[in-house]
């Protein structure tokens, strides 16, 4: 597993990282989308083993998890 499979709505405004809790994906954050994209640049991340991130390949940690949240941030100039 070397990527998380996101959804980013780019705008000029700042930017909103939402991360969904357990057994959740992003698309619990589908109803709250028109009014935060209002005041928000979004980013909505599925986990790994969530919505369409695959699962993990090696052990899971919470830093292997934060290098694959960060290399989003640096790929999207966030």
């Amino acid at each position: 597993m070397d990527r998380l499979h996101f959804d980013y709505v780019k705008s000029q405004k700042p930017v909103l990282l939402l991360i969904h809790g357990f057994l959740g994906s992003m698309e619990q954050w589908d109803y709250l989308e028109n009014g935060l994209s209002n005041h928000y640049s979004l980013l909505k991340i599925d986990l790994p083993g969530h919505g369409n991130s695959l699962e993990f390949t090696s052990p899971y940690s919470l830093e292997s998890l934060t290098l694959l949240i960060d290399r989003i941030l640096i790929e999207e100039d966030i």
